[in-house]
């Protein structure tokens, strides 16, 4: 209990602090207390004889002499109310009910106080609670908020110089004026209502007292932590506006038995993270054990929006319909179809109403396949940034000595007229030193470099997927198609393995290396040309390192396939003195075209090779697509770059390249090109992106299984276990932005397919009438 200021005037004995070694329960009538240990108790101040005696005695007090003093409470008269209604806004007085939550909040409300007065006081260390507040004071508990779930707020009300209480940091001075001001002088209080200060000024003024003491240490017993998970490698999540297939769970069946719609094309518009709760039950432990945390994406699939979880969306490439199903969609009669713009786009092919029959189906799902075909036509360049490079000009050999004197701003304009200019050889300086001081030298030789400044993209739309720099992406040709005996730059592709070797010895059958694979690029950069002689307009190259799959096994030392490099012979050779002459070659205004460095900008659409089908002869092609690439260019660069030299530096800094994506199972990537070289290739030569693992999706099992059985090759260039060409991307319109795409694509779905539904009525209808 607190000084109550009558009582004090009249010299009466209202004040006790007691250390208590463990609290039951406290409330407004009586404190429960296990006595276990010496406690020490404040007996009494009296101030009647002006004289302040404070006596303390060791004791083992009893629940009896726990003296509780309740002052005379006083019924609060305020504004606040009970209203009648949905909203309450009012306050009750806390009565010493231990079943309602209030209890445990009055109880926490003296400890807190009591240990900041203990504190203050420099009494013995130990836990203190307040017996009780000050006579005449009172908790109260303010409901306000809805009726149902109204907020509760404990207040303490009885001062007759502040309205309430709200917080225990805003009692403890005043109760620390009470102790110990015996004239009661308002101006010594220090609480935000008589001193006028901010409570946060308050609070850090006393940041000491509002400490507790230290505690008992206790055995406690800790539930066990959740074992780390380890951090897996993150999958490919699809991307916005990228254009992919979607399980549809429950199918629509068709008239036969493998015609059902199984997927259903969609545009991705927005993906996000959903959590999900995990049950207690669920042992975490385990490390593969489920997650909390499921992507979904919501779905534009030109007949309303649906949100899909990640789990049941494949790329674009992994499915196609079915020839049978193509065939039983053609089968459906004009009057069935009902190709209605409005019900086609209402069509919902998520709905598990068993009215939605194959034949309404096949209307929408018919639109959404011939909107996906034409978006994968368009492609287009992202996010253009300046890259700003130098190439630097051969030294004059040997150095020539300028019989006539030159001025010193003579050849200072010299050299800035040389850099101004994009021209290839040294200018004459001229001037005259007739009104200038001159100088007798000769001129040393240096180095003149040329700034260029390239346009180059951070990524591109490629038919239904969105590629960014440094993405390991598809080729088109097989690996055996490059250099298949290697040169002076280009591996040779890798043999199998030992252990490979071994099997196909014993079980008497042969075995392949990587020349029957596809080929990968790391994308390093995208880049605008002219080309060479004025023909065509700008275009654009992809530029980065190439590699091969080889077995996981499969050493370098020790290679299954015998290399034979013929260097000088042959069309392999890589590297030539002059390369001006080559078709497919580049020249820059102003540059020499003798000089080459590694940046190289190239054609977007060269000359087609002489025989662009992989499946066709190697020879005479395989060796000309590095060098319609310009690696001889990069070559070259790399020979006559002195050490040190920047302009040898590849495309890509050196700290940013990404790690590469998980390979196929039990296969590694290999690079292709030798150390410091990289490959500039044209567009048309880009498949799409390289989905690791995808033939592990457990969507894929049906198809997996009928491509091994059948032979298919489709499933197997999507992870590049066979040449990119069988599944690619080859888009041929260029539009500006993704919208354009998607929106030109959608009228021309819609006009085409309604012509042909309506070519189909009108046939049907003349054999009616025949």
């Amino acid at each position: 209990m607190l000084w109550n200021p009558d009582a004090v005037a009249r010299g009466e004995f209202l004040v006790g602090l007691t250390n208590l070694a463990a609290v039951d329960q406290v409330n407004d009538d009586h404190i429960t207390a296990s006595i276990s240990a010496v406690l020490w108790t404040l007996v009494y101040f009296h101030i009647q004889s002006g004289l302040t005696l404070v006596q303390l005695k060791k004791d083992r007090p009893s629940l009896s002499n726990l003296k509780v003093c309740q002052g005379e409470t006083r019924p609060y008269k305020g504004s606040w109310f009970r209203p009648q209604g949905l909203f309450l806004n009012f306050i009750i007085s806390h009565h010493s009910d231990k079943t309602t939550p209030f209890a445990r909040w009055y109880g926490e409300h003296l400890k807190s106080v009591g240990a900041a007065l203990a504190s203050k006081l420099n009494m013995a260390e130990g836990n203190y609670v307040l017996q009780g507040w000050p006579a005449g004071y009172q908790m109260f508990d303010h409901n306000k908020g809805p009726k149902d779930s109204p907020c509760h707020d404990a207040y303490l009300i009885g001062s007759s110089h502040a309205k309430c209480f709200r917080s225990v940091p805003e009692f403890i001075p005043q109760a620390l004026w009470l102790l110990t001001d015996p004239m009661l002088d308002r101006s010594n209080c220090n609480c935000k209502y008589c001193n006028k200060k901010l409570q946060c000024e308050i609070t850090a003024s006393m940041g000491h007292i509002l400490k507790c003491g230290g505690s008992t240490p206790t055995w406690t017993i800790q539930p066990p932590r959740l074992k780390c998970q380890p951090q897996r490698p993150k999958e490919r999540p699809v991307r916005d506006q990228e254009k992919i297939s979607c399980d549809k769970e429950r199918f629509r069946p068709g008239p036969g038995g493998d015609d059902s719609i199984l997927f259903w094309p969609g545009l991705v518009k927005e993906t996000r993270v959903k959590t999900m709760p995990i049950t207690k039950d669920v042992c975490m432990d385990i490390l593969d054990g489920p997650s909390n945390c499921h992507p979904s994406s919501n779905i534009d699939s030109s007949n309303g929006d649906e949100e899909v979880p990640y789990q049941l969306v494949l790329p674009y490439q992994s499915v196609a319909p079915s020839d049978k199903l193509i065939q039983a969609i053609h089968a459906v009669s004009y009057e069935d179809l009902d190709p209605d713009p409005g019900r086609t786009f209402a069509f919902n092919p998520y709905s598990t109403s068993s009215e939605v029959t194959f034949a309404k189906s096949a209307a929408p799902y018919c639109i959404a396949l011939q909107i996906g075909m034409a978006i994968s036509g368009y492609w287009t360049l992202m996010d253009d940034w300046e890259f700003k490079f130098s190439i630097e000009y051969p030294n004059p050999s040997p150095p020539h000595s300028l019989s006539t004197f030159q001025s010193l701003d003579s050849v200072m304009n010299s050299g800035m007229a040389h850099n101004a200019s994009l021209a290839s050889s040294l200018v004459t300086p001229s001037g005259s030193g007739s009104h200038t001081r001159t100088i007798s030298a000769t001129l040393l030789p240096f180095a003149l470099a040329q700034t260029i400044m390239q346009m180059r993209y951070q990524g591109l739309w490629w038919g239904a997927e969105h590629i960014w720099m440094d993405e390991l992406i598809r080729l088109k040709f097989l690996r055996g198609q490059i250099t298949p005996e290697g040169n002076d730059v280009i591996n040779a592709p890798a043999g199998p393995s030992r252990k490979a070797q071994e099997y196909a010895w014993f079980m008497g059958s042969q075995v392949g290396g990587a020349e029957g694979r596809g080929v990968f690029m790391h994308l390093e950069g995208l880049f605008i040309a002219n080309l060479p002689n004025g023909r065509g307009s700008k275009v654009c190259h992809a530029v980065g390192a190439l590699y091969e799959l080889v077995d996981e096994d499969w050493e370098e030392e020790w290679d299954g396939r015998e290399v034979a490099v013929d260097k000088g012979k042959g069309r392999g050779k890589a590297i030539e003195n002059d390369n001006s002459d080559m078709d497919g070659s580049f020249e820059l205004d102003g540059i020499p075209s003798g000089l080459s460095f590694m940046h190289v900008p190239s054609p977007l659409n060269p000359p087609t090779l002489a025989n662009p089908d992989p499946v066709g002869s190697v020879e005479g092609t395989a060796t000309d697509i590095p060098l319609r690439s310009n690696v001889a260019c990069a070559c070259d660069s790399a020979s006559t770059a002195p050490q040190g030299d920047p302009n040898s530096v590849l495309s890509h800094l050196v700290l940013s390249a990404f790690p590469l994506p998980k390979p196929p199972d039990r296969f590694k990537f290999h690079p292709i090109l030798k150390p410091g070289y990289e490959i500039v290739v044209d567009l048309m030569w880009i498949t799409g992106q390289c989905y690791p693992s995808i033939l592990e999706h457990r969507l894929l099992d049906r198809h997996v299984e009928h491509a091994l059985a059948a032979g298919g090759t489709q499933l197997w260039a999507l992870e590049g276990l066979t040449a990119g060409c069988y599944n690619a991307m080859d888009p041929t319109k260029w539009k500006p932005t993704r919208k354009a795409m998607v929106r030109e694509a959608s009228h021309d779905a819609w006009v085409g397919v309604e012509e042909r539904w309506k070519n189909k009525e009108k046939e049907r209808q003349e054999v009616k009438l025949l």
